[in-house]
């Protein structure tokens, strides 16, 4: 993951990297920012880094659930959310690409739906339990069904961006507000 986000920082001007972990394993595959090689990597603990990275671009790094800092050309989700609604929800604000790890067990999120819900047999929301183990079974699949990230696939996405783009212009600034619903790589 921190290979897709030196790839995303040296061919876009603002990466967002969502280091949030909504899971509670005790083993997590956490985020090395020591080995982005951009010098421009910032940490939203404080609002003057988000603001600082907004001005000169680069990555920041966030720990935040909820992200408010406004549009970033990717994003690299270090933890696959269990729900697709989740899903679009960080994808909100990005114009151009996401990158969703994927991690080698399931077992972390399948685990939290268990405390989540109870223990078997004691559960007593069993409808509940089993449409939130359908939801991770959607983004599992939908996640496991992307293409691998490289930099031949972000290349093809700017180029057919940029001529879009180019379309879009001349067309004047209405045609501008719509995005397609589906951003990731």
């Amino acid at each position: 993951m921190e290979s897709a986000a030196n790839i995303m920082v040296h061919r876009m001007r603002r990466v967002l990297i969502r280091a949030y972990y909504d899971t509670q394993a005790h083993m997590r595959i956490r985020f090395r920012a020591d080995l982005l090689r951009d010098q421009r990597v910032f940490f939203d603990k404080v609002p003057s880094q988000s603001e600082k990275w907004q001005k000169r671009g680069g990555a920041l790094i966030s720990w935040r659930r909820e992200y408010q800092a406004g549009e970033h050309e990717g994003i690299v989700i270090v933890e696959c959310p269990p729900m697709m609604e989740m899903l679009y929800r960080m994808l909100k604000h990005t114009l151009i690409c996401g990158v969703v790890y994927v991690p080698p067990t399931w077992r972390p999120h399948e685990e939290r739906l268990e405390l989540r819900f109870g223990i078997k047999g004691r559960n007593p929301r069993p409808t509940t339990k089993r449409k939130a183990i359908e939801r991770l079974t959607i983004v599992r699949e939908f996640v496991e069904g992307l293409p691998p990230f490289t930099r031949e696939r972000l290349a093809g996405l700017l180029r057919a961006r940029a001529a879009a783009s180019q379309q879009l212009s001349s067309l004047g600034s209405h045609a501008i507000a719509a995005r397609s619903p589906d951003r990731t790589c």
